[in-house]
């Protein structure tokens, strides 16, 4: 520290010594006027005695000034630069080394320092002195673009120009605060500086007595210009400004303000009403002890309803982030809270499902705990899918399918099933896996512990069956079957993650037929895995305990179809489909065969039912033939199940339409395969088991051929009919060789399948 007596000043250094060319601009050039060692210093007045009487209390001697000092290297007495940073100077720091700026006298200065911590230094100083002394002036960076062509300029720091805060505002304020506001937005300096000024200077209050005032008054411009205020605030993207917005005090009117809209100005929105109104209310069927929980559910919820009402479509990609992580970071402390055994809350609701009928706890409680368990779910579709799974599991094992068994057990309204359906969906979409795993680590436990229980794994299975069966509403139903069918794929049950996210189940079939026809040499290899281990043991008690019931018209033999609703036969029919195509066949094969479903499944081509199902079933009988298996070849032509087929052939012969070319599309498989099979002859590598469409041939022809000869000129038909006849003329001329193929040979079933 230094003292000039005779100015009476001390002289503060605020940096260290670093090495600078001193520049100046003089003709349009710049001219280096020396090197030496700059410092940042701050000169104020000796402060005289309190006891000296004589001082002028009143006087400015107080003030403090702020230089930039730059003293020769080589001679400690002369000064190169004695700078004041004061009034409205801007200086600019470009690149890393320099700053540039020009003094009050119109003078053009720079400082070039010999490293860029020395820049550093006085540009920290510059940004003090801004802060403390003399906030008119200003630092700004410029830098260079990537292609060199242009720059960047960014605020380090300077004055921020902000709205008015008059308890009064006119449309003129009003106007000047939306200018503002909106260039504060381009740098993160003035962004800054101007939320700070919203917290603290309580802003939005002073917005919101505007805003009574001018729906008082009916001052509509100032109105519109009010909803822009708001927005442009909303694009500050600020935590502090939005949860500021969304308290208790403000949420109501801001979304007043929001109600009038510079694109429609001559209508206005309604969201306090419907806030009044029809708001969601906070309903603590179990209290929650935390009431900063409390606050979280509260502004999630006004979150939501900013984001998808309010602000749909005003909101940019960046906004629209912003405020989704904001909600975010309110349901992870949410779900958080749900997960802590130590407040007990989810036990305290699944709880309500464990007591006896005599319970005292009423109906409607039990389905405000459906709806609150919905909620939950709902409020984990935006976590990651590690955190979902672990919520999901710990729902589990809680007890929530307790929950969903009550739901559609011994609940009647359909509202309530809905939501109960739809925790199941979200619970298959997310990871199917997650489910057979949680199951079977029940099972596992029970065997450990010798506990002679029935597994009851099977449940949730069986009561998408019911709902599927017999319940009302088409959406349930529709959404029960999505449901089986993800449950029923094994693709889904065997991947590590829920992969396959096609809920279309005839792309699920077709994937499965590539599978079948691709892979069937590596069966062995699969059975040797694990999972594929489990998933017989699932199959086999799908089979055992859901499968009658599911499909019981089917085997019923005294049912008639006709009397039954057509889309649910569509559904069973694609569900079947599925079982066909993707269980293994020494699995389903005899719950399929020794029920007599194919019988059941032809006789839906007939007249009787709508195109869609008959087609249905036509494409699923398809898939059954060309599995190539002997047990369902010989099954369907001993029970000889093509005749339904071909009569709805034979009615849409002469037509160009579905069924038609359904039944064309058959046979040209057929011939493919029968191909295939010629080719396999001459190579010498055919097998029983190529020969099987060779049999089905002979067969199809001989019994339907009447029909086949009127499409004689369609070529799929017209080459089987040549293979056939090629065919009976080399047995015809072979002795001794028994190839007849018995239709009436059954002993399939009697075969362990």
């Amino acid at each position: 520290m230094e003292f000039s007596a005779e100015n009476k000043k001390k002289q503060l250094v605020y940096t260290e010594k670093k090495r600078v060319k001193v520049y100046v601009l003089e003709n349009n050039e710049w001219k280096d006027t020396g090197t030496g060692f700059c410092q940042g210093i701050i000169e104020e007045p000796i402060v005289p005695d309190t006891d000296d009487v004589t001082a002028d209390a009143n006087t400015n001697n107080t003030e403090k000034l702020a230089f930039l000092l730059v003293i020769d290297e080589d001679n400690n007495h002369q000064v190169l630069l004695k700078s004041r940073l004061e009034q409205n100077i801007e200086y600019q720091r470009q690149e890393e080394t320099l700053i540039v700026w020009k003094d009050l006298n119109g003078q053009d200065i720079a400082l070039s320092f010999e490293e860029s911590v020395g820049c550093d230094s006085l540009c920290e100083y510059i940004c003090f002195v801004q802060k403390n002394i003399e906030s008119r002036i200003s630092l700004v960076a410029v830098r260079s673009t990537e292609d060199g062509i242009g720059s960047v300029h960014e605020i380090i720091t300077g004055p921020v120009n902000l709205p008015s805060n008059d308890p009064q505002q006119t449309e003129e304020s009003l106007l000047e605060a939306l200018r503002i506001l909106n260039e504060n937005t381009s740098f993160d300096y003035l962004r800054n500086g101007t939320i700070n000024f919203i917290i603290n200077d309580n802003y939005i209050q002073t917005l919101i007595k505007a805003f009574n005032e001018a729906e008082n008054l009916h001052l509509y411009r100032n109105l519109l210009l009010l909803s822009s205020i708001i927005k442009t605030l909303i694009l500050f993207n600020s935590k502090e400004i939005v949860e500021e917005m969304i308290n208790n005090e403000n949420f109501l009117s801001i979304c007043g303000i929001l109600e009038y809209d510079t694109e429609f100005p001559n209508s206005k929105l309604n969201h306090r009403q419907y806030l009044k109104d029809q708001e969601p209310k906070f309903k603590e069927m179990i209290p929650i002890s935390d009431p900063a929980i409390k606050l979280m559910i509260t502004q999630n919820f006004r979150l939501q309803f900013l984001k998808d009402v309010v602000l749909v479509r005003f909101l940019d990609d960046q906004s629209f982030s912003f405020i989704s992580d904001l909600m975010l970071v309110y349901q992870n402390a949410i779900i958080d809270f749900l997960q802590e055994d130590s407040n007990g809350f989810i036990n305290q609701v699944i709880s309500l499902y464990q007591v006896s009928e005599d319970s005292k706890v009423s109906p409607d409680k039990r389905r405000d705990g459906i709806k609150l368990l919905h909620e939950c779910i709902q409020l984990s579709q935006n976590l990651s899918a590690l955190e979902k799974t672990l919520f999901y599991k710990f729902l589990i094992k809680k007890g929530l399918f307790q929950v969903i068994q009550f739901a559609f057990n011994m609940e009647t309204d359909s509202d309530v099933r809905i939501l109960a359906t739809d925790i199941v969906v979200g619970l298959i979409e997310h990871d199917i896996q997650l489910i057979q795993s949680i199951q079977n680590d029940e099972v596992v436990l029970r065997n450990n512990e010798n506990a002679e229980v029935t597994s009851t794994d099977m449940s949730l299975l069986l009561i998408l069956t019911k709902i599927l069966l017999t319940d009302k509403s088409p959406g349930l139903k529709e959404q029960s079957f999505q449901a089986l069918v993800s449950l029923l794929d094994p693709e889904d049950y065997i991947l590590d993650d829920f992969q396959n996210q096609d809920d279309n189940v005839d792309v699920r079939i077709e994937n499965l037929l590539q599978i079948h026809n691709g892979n069937t040499d590596n069966e062995t290899d699969s059975e040797k895995n694990p999972e594929r281990f489990q998933l017989a043991d699932y199959l086999q008690r799908f089979y055992k305990q859901v499968a009658p019931s599911l499909f019981h018209c089917f085997i019923d033999k005294g049912i008639d179809l006709s009397q039954y609703d057509e889309q649910l036969l569509i559904r069973l029919v694609k569900l079947l489909n599925l079982m066909i195509q993707g269980h293994d066949a020494s699995i389903s094969r005899r719950f399929i065969l020794e029920n007599g479903i194919l019988i059941k499944l032809v006789s839906l081509t007939s007249n009787n039912f709508i195109l869609q199902l008959r087609l249905a079933a036509v494409r699923c009988f398809k898939n059954v033939i060309f599995l190539n298996d002997d047990f369902y070849l010989r099954y369907v032509i001993g029970k000889n199940l093509f005749d339904p087929i071909f009569e709805m052939f034979k009615d849409n012969l002469k037509d160009d339409n579905m069924a038609n070319s359904t039944m064309l599309d058959f046979f040209k498989t057929l011939l493919a395969k029968l191909n295939t099979n010629e080719d396999n002859d001459m190579s010498g590598s055919g097998s029983k088991s190529s020969r099987n469409f060779m049999l089905l041939n002979k067969y199809l022809c001989g019994r339907y051929f009447d029909i086949l000869s009127e499409v004689d000129a369609v070529p799929f038909t017209k080459e089987m009919l040549r293979v056939y006849k090629e065919e009976a003329q080399r047995l015809a001329s072979t002795s001794n060789v028994d190839t007849s193929f018995d239709e009436n040979d059954n002993t399939t079933l009697e075969v362990e399948v």
